[in-house]
């Protein structure tokens, strides 16, 4: 029997979500560091990162792909959803929300 395939997610969709990935995680590396510049490796990461000014641009530069990358996302969700009448299918509905509390009430030990 052959296996069936479908495209969940469109290339444009996927690079986006990359970008996402890529710029949270680069804020995360950059940002962490200047937060607590106490910690010992901190001031090893930013050396290695060329110095705290070089830590700061970048942070800056992934903080504007971050928000131009959200923006585009979201832009992206109103056309599909307004303009092409396309469901909105990743969105919760309130049964999602009666399964994730009922979820919560069992890992809780109340049902």
């Amino acid at each position: 029997m052959s296996e069936q395939r479908y495209l969940r997610f469109s290339l444009s969709d996927r690079l986006e979500h990359v970008a996402q990935i890529i710029a949270f995680t680069a804020l995360a590396v950059t940002g962490i560091p200047q937060r607590y510049p106490g910690a010992g490796i901190s001031r090893t990461m930013i050396d290695w990162m060329g110095g705290i000014e070089s830590v700061r641009i970048f942070h800056r530069v992934f903080a504007t792909i971050l928000m131009v990358a959200v923006v585009y996302h979201l832009g992206a969700i109103g056309y599909r959803k307004y303009v092409q009448r396309r469901p909105a299918a990743m969105l919760p509905t309130k049964a999602d929300a009666s399964a994730a509390a009922h979820s919560m009430r069992y890992l809780a030990g109340r049902e």
